[in-house]
């Protein structure tokens, strides 16, 4: 077998191979012989098809399977003898059968060499976040606000409200599609609506007919409103403000507070938010981590990939909002850029496990998914839906091996403690996320 590798251009390769013709003949007469025994040809008795007319009934047929599969097994057979590692499946781009033998031209790219640059010049800011009594009654007062009611009143509306109106609006004293609702709920200042209306509506009382001149934002989703200026004539009939419920044992008990009163469901809170910040934290970090290993270590990497991951990532969204008509809304080219980085990451995280001798360790794991567990009603039965399936459980896996790396790189980066307060770092997070 000959074999011929040029580089054509980064990380792609062009490889031509040339399979000796007898490979080629002796497979395809042995698969000849064994049809011979098998078809049945019009004329002839069964088993006794003449070589001659066998060949040229299937000859053709045979040698083209034959082909593909001979082309299949000398690829693997030449890239292990050029020591190449492909990314993805090649192109075969030509095939040529001669009396010498086939030659065919595949076209791949090949993984990059990975060398992981030096964690001392990776630099890494920590947040340290003490959770004071404020936080834990503002996040108290957040799960009370979780079960407002709202109770009509008689007076002018304030910020928060919930104002019943009906509305009719108009773009250049036209009506437009969808321009007009009846007696629909709207709470001022949470800016379900464009910019403009709530606030537009704050000081109205039941009763009030308020006309509002507003402006579609420019990247407004239709179009044909985008950044046009309206006019909503709007009927205001009913204004409700908020009520809180009490922390009464009925309210504890949700929260599942049997015994201990507010001091226990305090105690509680503050448990949550605690992991809440450990997460949040641990999360900062490696997002840093992560930003600083891309930074650190630019390198070329392969299309192939990073095309296959963007499919994949396509897959999840489209599984997700399978039965919402809403499929055709994504396409794979969208998530190359967060493929790129995904892929970027795995290829450097894979160098590290290699060179550090990573492996997730047993007990943290199990660690890991108590914590996970611990923030359900039934934990137990969370630990045992991991451990039921070996899928979930390599997640996990991965989960604590990807901490492990951080850890390993923290260890040697220079890391400087930033305090900080937990609202900022929980918006900060959800940011990050977003």
């Amino acid at each position: 077998m000959q074999i011929s590798v040029e580089q054509s251009g980064g990380l792609e390769r062009r490889m031509t191979v040339t399979v000796p013709s007898e490979r080629m003949s002796v497979e395809v007469d042995k698969r000849l012989n064994q049809l011979k025994g098998r078809v049945k040809i019009h004329g002839f008795r069964k088993g006794k098809v003449p070589m001659s007319v066998v060949r040229q009934q299937y000859g053709a047929a045979v040698r083209s399977e034959v082909a593909g599969e001979v082309i299949q097994s000398s690829f693997n057979e030449a890239v292990g003898k050029e020591s190449l590692r492909p990314a993805g499946m090649p192109n075969i781009e030509s095939v040529d059968e001669k009396d010498e033998g086939l030659t065919f031209t595949a076209v791949f790219e090949v993984y990059p060499e990975v060398q992981v640059a030096d964690f001392s010049g990776i630099e890494v800011s920590r947040p340290q976040v003490e959770i004071s009594d404020a936080d834990v009654d503002a996040m108290i007062d957040k799960l009370r606000s979780q079960r407002k009611v709202f109770n009509k009143v008689e007076r002018a509306a304030e910020e928060g409200d919930q104002l019943t109106v009906s509305f009719r609006g108009t773009m250049n004293g036209e009506e437009f599609k969808g321009n007009a609702a009846e007696n629909v709920p709207i709470v001022l200042g949470s800016g379900a609506l464009i910019a403009g209306f709530e606030a537009g509506l704050v000081g109205a009382k039941a009763g009030d007919d308020v006309t509002l001149n507003l402006t579609f934002p420019e990247a407004y989703q239709n179009k044909d409103l985008a950044g046009k200026p309206v006019e909503f004539k709007v009927q205001v009939h009913e204004v409700a403000g908020v009520t809180l419920p009490e922390l009464t044992d009925e309210f504890l008990v949700e929260f599942g507070v049997n015994e201990g009163g507010v001091a226990a469901f305090k105690e509680q809170v503050l448990k949550n938010m605690s992991r809440e910040r450990d997460q949040a934290v641990r999360r900062r970090v490696k997002d840093q981590v992560m930003d600083a290993l891309v930074a650190a270590n630019p390198m070329d990497i392969p299309k192939a990939m990073v095309r296959e991951e963007a499919r994949r990532m396509l897959g999840q969204i489209t599984a997700n909002m399978s039965g919402q008509g809403r499929d055709d809304l994504f396409k794979a080219e969208m998530f190359e850029p967060q493929a790129q980085r995904r892929v970027h990451l795995g290829l450097l995280m894979a160098e590290i496990v290699r060179s550090n001798e990573v492996s997730a360790d047993k007990d943290r794991v199990r660690a890991f998914i108590d914590e996970m567990a611990s923030a359900y009603e039934k934990p137990e039965e969370v630990v045992n839906w991991y451990f039921s399936d070996p899928q979930r459980l390599a997640e996990a896996e991965m989960a604590v091996m990807e901490e492990q790396i951080v850890e390993l790189v923290t260890n040697k980066a220079t890391v400087k403690d930033e305090k900080t307060d937990f609202e900022s770092l929980m918006k900060s997070v959800d940011s990050a996320g977003a």
